[in-house]
């Protein structure tokens, strides 16, 4: 144990320095007017890791990148119709 326990391993990433993150070519900027249901208020999953199928939904391609050590997740968004 000793100090070998507390010496810290550098994590390999399995991406090169630089790579995109927005494989999908999708501009950086998105305007999207999203209708409030007709329920008193639903959650929405907004993608930010650009890995999305469903953009700008998020669908958990994050968790590819999570384990990869990089620190990213869906915005959640809590839409209220107004009274």
């Amino acid at each position: 144990m000793g100090q070998a326990a507390s010496v810290v391993k550098a994590r390999r990433v399995p991406r090169l320095p630089g790579e995109k993150l927005n494989v999908h070519e999708l501009p950086k900027v998105h305007v999207k007017v999203m209708t409030p249901p007709s329920e008193a208020s639903t959650r929405v999953s907004i993608c930010r890791c650009w890995r999305s199928a469903k953009f700008p939904i998020c669908d958990n391609s994050h968790q590819v990148l999570q384990s990869q050590g990089i620190k990213v997740g869906p915005v959640m968004l809590e839409v209220r119709k107004d009274r």
